[in-house]
């Protein structure tokens, strides 16, 4: 199965190597036109554009309305470009390729927009654009992961609720299709003037999964990082505390980015938490 995974890998690269080697990879974490379901209620569409500034650009994929397959196109200078508007949905995001060296010459943008049941308003996210030297190798951290609670009206006992829902999400940007990392999950409370750092969960994540076959499709891997209560009284019976998340590079050579997204389970606004 592993073998057939990479034959299929290898076809789809070859089909494209030729004219996508002197190319930037640019990460886009979120790539659709069409209201995506979560849960609880929640609805999200992302909205991206890339402004080409003084020079003409070439860039891939560029979808015209009268074919299926991608293709490489060109932006004129500071001409306005949404390179996915027409093609697949991607809940997941895809990969833009900028032609090098003037891909420091594009400014690319990217929002991901969500509303709650049928609220109609839109609750507005700035998504982070992940360039190529952003890609990591090593070990890493994510900081700024809160498991935090909302309490009930009531008096001993009360009844603790999480305010968010927390997923990690680990892309492989060069989709070799076999690649792993560990990820590893702390709490750091701070007491007595220093940290007490406590471990919660480690395991073995595979970034094996796809969207589509072509280049613009990151190899990517997923889990739900649980809510954390350490006790405290019958008033708050959940302390909020703050988490970090560990990832390690199982995969010798693998190149990879990671994000964790909080989405409030009222408000289904999204925060996101990612390596620095």
């Amino acid at each position: 199965m592993r073998l057939a995974a990479l034959f299929l890998l290898v076809m789809t690269s070859t089909a494209f190597a030729e004219d996508l080697s002197n190319f930037e990879r640019v990460l886009i974490p979120a790539v659709t036109k069409q209201e995506i379901a979560g849960a609880n209620g929640s609805r999200f569409v992302a909205s991206r554009v890339f402004v080409s500034m003084d020079t003409a650009v070439r860039y891939f994929p560029h979808y015209a309305t009268s074919v299926s397959e991608p293709a490489i196109s060109q932006a004129r200078p500071r001409e306005l470009v949404d390179p996915f508007i027409v093609g697949p949905p991607s809940r997941l995001g895809r990969l833009l390729f900028l032609e090098k060296p003037l891909s420091n010459d594009v400014v690319v943008d990217a929002a991901l927009f969500s509303r709650a049941g049928d609220d109609q308003r839109a609750n507005e996210t700035r998504l982070p654009i992940v360039r190529e030297r952003d890609f990591k190798s090593g070990r890493t951290e994510i900081l700024g992961v809160n498991s935090t609670y909302i309490y009930g009206p009531n008096a001993c006992p009360n009844t603790a609720t999480p305010q968010f829902r927390h997923a990690l999400r680990v892309y492989d940007v060069d989709s070799r299709g076999d690649g792993a990392v560990i990820v590893r999950v702390f709490t750091d409370i701070l007491g007595a003037g220093r940290a007490v750092t406590t471990p919660i969960r480690e395991f073995t994540l595979p970034l094996t999964s796809r969207e589509g076959s072509d280049p613009s499709y990151p190899a990517y891997g997923e889990a739900t990082i649980d809510e954390v209560c350490v006790p405290f009284s019958c008033h708050t019976p959940c302390s909020n505390v703050p988490l970090r998340v560990e990832i390690e590079p199982v995969t010798p050579g693998i190149r990879y980015w990671a994000m964790v997204s909080a989405t409030d389970n009222f408000t289904q606004q999204v925060s996101l938490a990612y390596q620095q």
